[in-house]
């Protein structure tokens, strides 16, 4: 990496020339900001790889500095100091879009150790990251998911925040989950709870143990189970609204009491719940409030497909190694048919699907019909696969054939989002999509974006 750019605001003089100072030994290329309105500024002028922002200043929070990053064309990663820290101000901080929280005084090498790290994790080095093995599971190069792995390491450094998984079936919630717990360094257990399996009426007792009380024995619940590791339940809609109250109680408290007991026993998990909706009916606020403090969402594959050959690779190159056949690519024809698929059933439906055409495959690269023929027996209904329809690539071009209506609605949406999420940057938006500048450019024309 070049010599990396830093944006140090802070309204303390002589906090901030120190700590400038110290900083461009280590190697950093250093502009300060002493208070918002100029730090707005700068970041609008300037490409800058790091923000390092105080909570606190004249004018307005730091929080509004994060707010306004969406905005900026390369968006730094960012990291807040406060010399107040606690978990409503980290809360706060990651839900504006913060990297991390540092709890002030920070020394210069720490920073400059934290800062790196985010870095390297952003640009997927493996080894100076640290142990990523997890986190490199969560397969995708598309802005929506490089966010949502940012997001993962960031809510991994904080056990107590509460935690809510949003995406369809498929999409790798479980994984998600997975991945926060191995990154988070936790000594307890990692617990997935299936709550459709479990009796309403047991399912108290299931979660928080019971005293044993009328001859009964004593048993501990999942909370206490788990220990200092992961709870995670997989669909927060099917939780009876009955045990709501309790639940609330000990998210807040971070204590429980088994049932029948007298005695508070300390809730160590971190708890993570995973839903498909994205709103629920009253009775569910207070809880749904307390659990979405923090929310990674996960889009559907539809909506990302030019990290289908990617996740493709992944998962041929592993099902070739299990079935002991040397390693298998895609034909031409084949990518085609994944990108034309819909997969309603997300990743996990690209998995199945697959992994059954490795296993039929006879020959070192799958056909177009072995792919549609997998799809067929082992993937879902989708309004986009018409078979035989002459499609080239992700993104037609004039001279591919006839297209579908569907297919130019998905191309649309596509290119209108990664258009915004990049800030209107055409390199950064043809890189999220595979495409190349040119390309893109003639579409955006097409659409009447540019």
């Amino acid at each position: 990496m070049n010599t990396p750019r830093l944006l140090l605001v802070d309204d303390e003089e002589l906090y901030v020339r120190g700590l400038s100072r110290e900083l461009s030994r280590l190697g950093w290329q250093v502009q300060t900001a002493d208070n918002t309105d100029s730090a707005l500024r700068a970041l609008r002028q300037n490409e800058f790889d790091a923000l390092v922002l105080d909570l606190q200043m004249p004018g307005s929070s730091g929080v509004n500095v994060l707010g306004e990053l969406n905005r900026v064309l390369s968006r730094p990663v960012a990291v807040l100091l406060s010399g107040y820290l606690n978990v409503a101000t980290t809360v706060r901080a990651i839900q504006a879009g913060a990297n991390d929280v540092l709890e002030k005084p920070v020394s210069a090498r720490d920073l400059d150790a934290r800062l790196r790290a985010l870095l390297d994790a952003r640009t997927g080095d493996p080894d100076r990251a640290g142990p990523r093995v997890e986190l490199r599971k969560i397969l995708g190069e598309t802005p929506g998911m490089r966010a949502a792995r940012e997001q993962i390491q960031t809510a991994a450094r904080y056990p107590e925040l509460c935690l809510t998984i949003l995406g369809e079936s498929g999409t790798g919630k479980e994984q998600v989950a997975e991945a926060i717990h191995a990154l988070g360094s936790a000594v307890g257990r990692y617990l997935p709870v299936k709550l459709s399996a479990i009796a309403d009426h047991s399912l108290e007792v299931e979660l928080f143990g019971s005293e044993g009380e009328g001859g009964g024995e004593r048993r501990p619940g999942l909370f206490e189970l788990a220990g200092a590791g992961t709870l995670f339940f997989n669909e927060l809609g099917e939780l009876p609204p009955a045990l709501h109250p309790k639940l609330l109680q000990a998210l807040e408290s971070r204590v429980f009491r088994r049932v029948g007991g007298q005695t508070d026993l300390p809730l160590q998990a971190r708890i993570i719940v995973a839903t498909r909706r994205r709103s629920f009916g009253p009775e569910y606020s207070d809880l749904f409030e307390r659990l979405a403090a923090f929310t990674i969402s996960l889009p559907a594959l539809r909506d990302r497909v030019p990290d289908i050959e990617l996740i493709a690779g992944h998962v041929l190159g592993a099902a070739a190694a299990r079935l002991g056949k040397p390693p298998l690519g895609l034909s031409e024809g084949a990518l085609e048919v994944l990108l034309r698929h819909h997969w309603p059933g997300n990743v996990r439906e690209l998995e199945i699907v697959l992994t059954e055409a490795a296993a039929q495959a006879l020959g070192t690269s799958l056909s177009a019909e072995e792919v549609r023929s997998a799809i067929r027996e082992h993937g879902m209904p989708s309004e986009f696969d018409t078979a035989g329809e002459n499609v080239s690539g992700t993104f037609p071009t004039s001279s591919s054939g006839p297209v579908s209506e569907p297919l130019r609605t998905l191309e649309r949406r596509m290119i209108t989002d990664a258009w915004k999420t990049s800030g209107r940057n055409l390199s950064a938006a043809a890189r999220s999509l595979g495409l190349p500048r040119t390309t893109l450019r003639d579409r955006l024309k097409k659409y009447g974006l540019r």
